[in-house]
């Protein structure tokens, strides 16, 4: 029986993937997934790594073929669009005319220096507070529909720092989470360190303090750069959200939020 959703995928669209899209979907049925979006790395600064990466052309005509080809499973187009705050107008003007179905608003970049490089030179109390102050700046001016993998510092500090306590940034966490809600936009919960340091991005006390704000659209997804890893940990989620009273899953068609009961 299709129960699920995976709405954060990587392919060869992607410059960190090497996967087909067929694979995906081919995974995706496996695991009992019948809709998925592919939510390719997209970006308008020049330097950054997937600057002028994505040929979106070839990269629609892929999905509509797929989506032709397959009755069993929807497949949406997306984007995860990383660090949106520093260029607004670019962004806009790119995504006019475009048949985009969602946007992951991402932030990889702390005043567009790489997270990495800041929790190798800086102290990591203020790098956690500087990455909930820039998502805040994203969450507020960019084009998104739900914000990716809002504490994305614990993943590439996890080694050095292991956990954090989201407590020591409940301000600066209620204060992003009530801008997004505010806008009447979402956040995703990110299986992808699930497998290695058995935690979700964000961390699942910061969903439950979304709903507790108010916070009612929120997606899953497993941020799988390979077809081995769609799916993971999806399961898991929808049952802890059921536990926590929320009633539906966001999907999207042509940025408009589509609920899903749970």
């Amino acid at each position: 029986m299709y129960k699920y959703n995976d709405y954060h995928l990587h392919s060869k669209f992607s410059f960190d993937s090497k996967e087909d899209i067929k694979n995906i979907i081919l995974k995706a049925k496996d695991k009992y997934i019948n809709e998925i979006c592919l939510t390719e790395h997209f970006s308008m600064i020049e330097g950054n790594v997937s600057y002028g990466f994505l040929d979106f052309e070839e990269y629609a005509q892929e999905i509509s073929k797929y989506n032709s080809a397959n009755n069993d499973i929807k497949i949406k187009l997306g984007l995860e669009i990383g660090e949106g705050h520093l260029r607004i107008k670019e962004i806009d003007d790119y995504l006019k005319g475009k048949p985009i179905d969602f946007i992951i608003g991402s932030l990889h970049r702390i005043d567009n220096i790489g997270v990495i490089n800041h929790i190798e030179e800086k102290d990591i109390d203020e790098v956690y507070k500087s990455y909930f102050l820039e998502m805040y700046k994203l969450a507020d001016t960019s084009e998104y529909d739900v914000l990716g993998h809002m504490d994305l510092v614990q993943r590439y500090a996890w080694n050095k720092y292991s956990r954090y306590n989201y407590l020591d940034y409940l301000d600066l966490i209620d204060n992003l989470l009530k801008k997004v809600i505010g806008k009447g936009k979402g956040i995703e919960i990110n299986t992808s360190i699930l497998k290695k340091h058995n935690d979700f991005m964000p961390k699942l006390d910061i969903v439950k303090r979304y709903k507790e704000l108010g916070g009612e659209i929120i997606t899953v997804g497993s941020d799988a750069h390979s077809a081995d890893r769609v799916g993971e940990g999806i399961e898991y989620v929808y049952e802890f959200l059921k536990e926590i009273n929320f009633k539906y899953i966001a999907t999207y068609d042509k940025r408009k939020v589509i609920p899903i009961p749970l």
